[in-house]
């Protein structure tokens, strides 16, 4: 609806730049504050594979966020 002209929204960087239509609006202060959960079965917590997807998903949104940001991830097993 936005990319045709029929509102404001708040998106990740990555979606915004690479979805035709829309353009960057300064609303003069950051965007609302946002959180992102991710859940997964705790038998899976140290599985490989899992570990791989929060950490590809870790990077992905810390290239946005303020080094001020907390790491709310589960921390790697050892």
């Amino acid at each position: 609806m936005c990319s045709e002209g029929g509102g404001l929204a708040v998106l990740p960087l990555q979606v915004a730049e690479t979805t035709p239509g829309l353009e960057r609006v300064d609303l003069g202060e950051p965007p609302p504050d946002r959180e992102v959960w991710l859940g997964y079965h705790r038998d899976f917590q140290h599985h490989p594979r899992l570990r791989a997807l929060i950490d590809a998903v870790e990077a992905a949104l810390l290239l946005e966020l303020p080094k001020s940001v907390k790491r709310v991830f589960p921390p790697r097993a050892s």
